[in-house]
């Protein structure tokens, strides 16, 4: 094999979709956008929670859009839901409010590039080889 195919064949197995991280800081952010705006507008507890599974199903499904799949945006937008509800719990002990809106669009971009490294071989999500 010469140098020029063996390079070739690392770039292709290399090759990351950035669309994941992009779309996982878009898709978060707009979803941290409704979010704020629901915390500001409405006071209730009910609506607080209902924002928080909204903003991590519009993240989650923005993730999918990035994969082509439907049937993955679906599971990515139950799976953001879950995610950032889980993780509001945890940040209402340790975060300001401001503090957990500037950092869902960064967790969202890092959920992208972590999903985009387990699905750079072949576009399907595999474990990584140790």
């Amino acid at each position: 094999m010469s140098g020029k195919e063996n390079s070739k064949m690392k770039n292709n197995a290399s090759k990351l979709n950035w669309k994941l991280p992009l779309y996982g800081a878009i898709g978060f952010g707009i979803g941290g956008a409704v979010l704020l705006a629901l915390w500001l507008t409405i006071e209730n507890i009910i609506v607080d929670f209902i924002a928080i599974l909204i903003a991590g199903a519009i993240g989650g499904a923005a993730l999918g859009l990035a994969l082509n799949d439907k049937k993955k945006i679906i599971y990515l937008a139950c799976a953001g839901a879950t995610g950032l509800f889980i993780a509001s719990i945890i940040a209402d002990f340790i975060m300001t409010v401001t503090e957990f809106i500037i950092t869902i669009p960064i967790g969202g971009a890092v959920l992208g590039l972590i999903l985009a490294y387990l699905t750079k071989n072949e576009g399907r999500i595999t474990a990584p080889e140790p």
